[in-house]
């Protein structure tokens, strides 16, 4: 590629993208000085470059310069290599970052580490089993960033786990804070509480990280209980949450009983500041709503400067939950004048619960329910049963025969055994006395034998 145009994309990329950090402007504009002036360019000059590009995932310059690489004969540089494998897995092009790794004619232990975590953070657990095996076959011994990357292919795997356990154990790499974290995760995640508490409790060095391995495993099992108990231990011996430790929390207080605790969170969130975190804002939203308190999820989210598809998202849903459907389409139609998001699926699922469930008459008749149709037929996705289960319950509730039997045609190919399709599609018959529609609907559910509908009855 002509240096120039390496040196007119450095440009465009420093002084367009508010997203690239000020720090990695300069580095790219002085890149590109460098080419301009003729200057020799030094490994050092490419590594820092892309390193740049890993963080803001531009891979479009970032393949420029690992061309530019080449040109200037860095082809054996294993400091370039590891820096451009770093650059695809992050950029999530494992595949390529495995072909480089293989064409690399150097290799030290960090760029074997980067390729192991590059498989790992993708799920590639066969491949880096494979990385793993052929780094000792190799002559390199393993080393702690070595086994807190290959822990995380255990995927709550209990057993696989304790053998990488035991193997970290006999090379004395179980005190490090790096595998005892990775280790705690896998366990929690599998839900041996005990063991995890254990690898913790043996921790030498205790941080942020190890503390938060521990709450977002009880997050995860919905146990905010246990979840708040850990969060107040970690205050009490000095330890300082951050907004993943305190949205971790806050998932877990999604019921009616946790709402309390909720509120302690947030408080928290505001004397130190964590408040401001999006996504600490977006778990308030949504604990707040799933425990109750609609006005104070509505709260959260007007005071979000830049709220994100994950706001917009679960502020809608929480109001069509609630019945304020008018206040959802509000909400969805805010989302849609805010320019650079666009609905996904869980939007336009809120959206249409809000139309069938919040008895909008206006907003609901036969009209607007072929227009909701048309959105979803023109969905940038294939609409899952969900989406599609919300627009026939919307079917039925105004009675909408003809587009119903539509929905429901796909529905029924989508999920031929669920059962609550057919009877969505049956109340619809039901409802305008079509007694002989109805009646196939039910004969072609007991045809297919997934016919769970009970019979009615009573215990008095």
């Amino acid at each position: 590629m002509p240096l120039r145009n390496l040196a007119s994309l450095c440009t465009k990329i420093s002084g367009s993208s508010p997203s690239i950090p000020p720090s990695n402007h300069s580095l790219l504009l002085k890149f590109k000085r460098k080419i301009e002036n003729t200057l020799e360019l030094c490994h050092n000059s490419f590594v820092q470059v892309l390193r740049a590009c890993a963080q803001f995932k531009g891979i479009g310059i970032g393949k420029q310069v690992h061309s530019l690489a080449l040109k200037h004969g860095f082809q054996t540089n294993v400091f370039i290599g590891t820096a451009l494998l770093d650059l695809y897995s992050k950029c999530g092009l494992p595949k390529d970052a495995r072909l480089l790794f293989d064409e690399m004619s150097l290799r030290d232990l960090v760029s074997w580490n980067v390729m192991l975590s590059c498989n790992a953070v993708h799920g590639l657990v066969r491949e880096a089993f494979q990385v793993f095996n052929a780094m000792r076959i190799d002559g390199f011994l393993w080393d702690e960033f070595t086994f807190s990357s290959f822990i995380s292919c255990c995927c709550g795997d209990t057993k696989l786990g304790k053998q990488i356990h035991g193997l970290a154990l006999i090379l004395s790499l179980d005190s490090d804070v790096f595998v005892s974290c990775a280790l705690v995760d896998n366990y929690m995640k599998s839900g041996d509480f005990k063991d995890a508490h254990k690898v913790f409790n043996e921790m030498l060095h205790c941080n942020t990280v190890s503390w938060n391995s521990i709450i977002i495993g009880y997050a995860m099992h919905g146990d905010s209980k246990n979840a708040m108990r850990v969060l107040t231990q970690m205050i009490q011996q000095g330890f300082r949450p951050d907004d993943r430790t305190l949205a971790s929390v806050l998932s877990s207080c999604a019921n009616q009983p946790a709402a309390n605790e909720a509120a302690q969170v947030h408080n928290h969130s505001i004397k130190t500041g964590l408040d401001n975190h999006l996504s600490v804002s977006n778990a308030l939203i949504f604990s707040y709503a799933k425990s109750g308190n609609i006005l104070y999820a509505s709260q959260v989210f007007q005071s979000i400067h830049k709220p994100d598809i994950v706001s917009f998202s679960s502020m809608i849903s929480s109001y069509a939950f609630h019945g304020f459907g008018k206040e959802a389409i509000d909400t969805f139609e805010k989302m849609l004048k805010h320019g650079g998001i666009w609905p996904d699926k869980v939007v336009f699922l809120g959206v249409l619960s809000a139309c069938s469930h919040a008895g909008l008459v206006e907003k609901g008749r036969a009209g607007y329910i072929d227009e909701a149709h048309d959105v979803v037929v023109n969905m940038p996705f294939e609409p899952d049963g969900d989406v599609l289960g919300a627009l026939i319950g919307a079917c039925k509730l105004h009675g909408n025969a003809c587009l119903g039997k539509l929905v429901g045609d796909k529905l029924h190919e989508l999920e031929p055994c669920k059962s609550v399709n057919y009877k969505l599609m049956s109340n619809i018959y039901v409802g305008l006395e079509r007694w002989d529609e109805a009646v196939k609907v039910r004969r072609e559910l007991e045809r297919l034998g997934c016919d769970c509908m009970v019979a009615g009855c009573s215990w008095m």
